[in-house]
């Protein structure tokens, strides 16, 4: 059905109550009865409000025009503040309601306008703190308690700023908690990049927490528990203390990882073949990071960090390398790849070593060192696994070059012509298994 017929249809059919706009993925106008299962753009409808006729005349009367953006999540946001809020708490709406209803019902708006608010936080990869219920009144409720000598004290509001403290405490704590070990949970072998965006979003979420904490209200709010002696104003202290202390850790962090990921995209931009002058400037730009930020210097930070780079170093290695090519090209040429990879992996190696054992140097001048003292497991054994891998793969590789050269050696005396025969034999099985990589399990 074409658009056209969908207009002309909608508006001579009564019943058809709903009429959508909207731009397909041909960035074209279409126009239809119902909403798309998925749509990423804004959409306009038009609402019939009445089985009537549609006139020019009357057509403002009889429909209502409104429009939705992609983001269901932002219309819900919007809906539960402006339409449903309003339209349930309206008191021309809860005549005849018992008291204790109006104020369920009312708990109930807060909580969903409390956790659209936190959701809408979590879509853009923010922690939003959501404001108790009544903080508009939290000026006029201030003034009237000093002025009436605590005598006029709003116990309500009171309870409600206490809620959120406990609240906000607990999203505080929650993203305090966690550690840069997340990356290993969302992804089975990340990259470094991860770890720099992980105190990247840090930063800035307790940057935005930080930024909301110093809104008026919540100035307010807390001399407002310390003024009715709150047992929760200890509480909100320990939690701006928590907050100013991410920031300052993070913001160290953040700027002493920030060279880091030049070294980490020029690693991965560059062959694996060719990348043997970038291992050094990288650990050496880690043992800097570990030398001088106060924050970073733990070994539970640098530990996924190191993982994470032997990740990148193995996936370069695959890359270049090419597993499955290894059992289809010309063995003596596999082999020089392979020896050249196993060079630089061991390369890897030696320079982490030599950045641990001088590891003092890294540190400015009175500042008493502190030393890599982890189990070498904990960091390379993923990394030991695929070493011994790549070897027992370059063994083969030197057998079949031995055995490929029995196609010009000939036997002679008595037994010289079985021999030979034996030989093409043993040749033949070698070449079978090499021209089967299926055999072998990388």
């Amino acid at each position: 059905m074409t658009d056209v017929h969908v207009l002309h249809r909608w508006f001579d059919n009564k019943k058809s109550p709903i009429l959508i706009f909207r731009m397909n993925t041909a960035g074209l106008l279409t126009c239809s009865f119902t909403f798309p299962p998925i749509s990423r753009g804004k959409m306009i409808y038009f609402l019939r409000t009445a089985e009537v006729a549609l006139t020019s005349a009357n057509f403002r009367q009889n429909i209502t025009l409104g429009e939705m953006s992609g983001n269901v999540l932002m219309d819900l946001n919007i809906m539960a503040d402006e339409v449903i809020g309003p339209l349930l708490c309206n008191p021309e709406n809860q005549r005849g309601w018992p008291k204790i209803v109006c104020n369920d019902m009312k708990r109930h708006i807060d909580e969903l306008r409390s956790l659209m608010h936190q959701l809408k936080g979590e879509m853009a990869s923010q922690v939003m703190l959501p404001m108790p219920t009544g903080v508009e009144n939290i000026f006029q409720a201030e003034a009237n308690f000093r002025e009436s000598d605590g005598e006029d004290l709003d116990l309500h509001l009171k309870t409600n700023i206490e809620g959120a403290v406990i609240k906000w405490t607990q999203q505080i704590h929650d993203l305090m908690s966690e550690d840069s070990y997340i990356a290993f949970k969302r992804t089975k072998f990340p990259l470094p990049v991860a770890d720099l965006d992980f105190y990247a979003l840090r930063l800035k979420n307790l940057e935005g927490i930080y930024s909301q904490l110093r809104d008026p209200r919540v100035k307010r709010m807390a001399s407002y528990l310390e003024a009715t002696n709150s047992v929760y104003l200890e509480c909100f202290k320990n939690l701006l203390t928590n907050v100013v202390a991410g920031v300052v850790e993070c913001r160290d962090i953040f700027v002493y990882q920030r060279p880091l990921q030049y070294h980490f995209e020029s690693f991965e931009g560059t062959d694996f073949m060719d990348a043997k002058p970038n291992i050094r400037p990288m650990f050496h730009c880690i043992g800097l990071l570990w030398g001088n930020s106060r924050y970073f210097c733990s070994v539970e930070k640098l530990i996924p960090l190191l993982r994470e780079v032997c990740n990148l170093v193995i996936m370069q290695c695959s890359n270049s390398i090419d597993p499955p090519s290894l059992f289809q090209g010309e063995p003596d040429e596999q082999l020089l790849k392979l020896r050249k990879a196993l060079t630089n992996l061991n390369h890897f190696i030696a320079t982490y070593e030599m950045n641990r054992d001088k590891i003092e140097t890294f540190f400015p001048p009175g500042i008493t060192p502190v030393r890599w003292s982890f189990n070498f497991d904990r960091v390379f054994m993923r990394f030991n696994v695929y070493l011994k891998r790549l070897k027992m793969i370059e063994s083969i590789l030197e057998a079949t070059v031995e055995i490929l050269k029995l196609e010009k050696v000939e036997f002679c005396g008595l037994r010289g012509k079985i021999i030979s025969v034996e030989c093409m034999k043993v040749r033949y099985f070698i070449y079978i298994c090499y021209m089967t990589p299926t055999m072998l399990k990388w």
